[in-house]
């Protein structure tokens, strides 16, 4: 698998995959997913996790910021 995008409308939604995400990630990590990507749409709130060296590392955007995807 190349990413993980897990999308919530509200903010209630969003606050729940944030409580879970802990476990969702340690899953993620062994299975070697290179991107998880947790998207708040009520927020403009981006959660950005790139796997590098065994684990992620996060980044979070917001607001009226540009990602630009790169593909490999």
């Amino acid at each position: 698998e190349n990413s993980i995008t897990e999308v919530a409308e509200t903010s209630l939604e969003f606050e729940q995959k944030v409580a879970t995400m802990r476990k969702s990630v340690i899953q993620y990590e062994s299975r070697e997913i290179p991107e998880y990507w947790l998207i708040a749409q009520e927020q403009s709130v981006v959660m950005v996790l790139t796997l590098k060296d065994g684990s992620y590392q996060k980044a979070s955007f917001s607001g009226s910021v540009s990602l630009f995807l790169r593909h490999s």
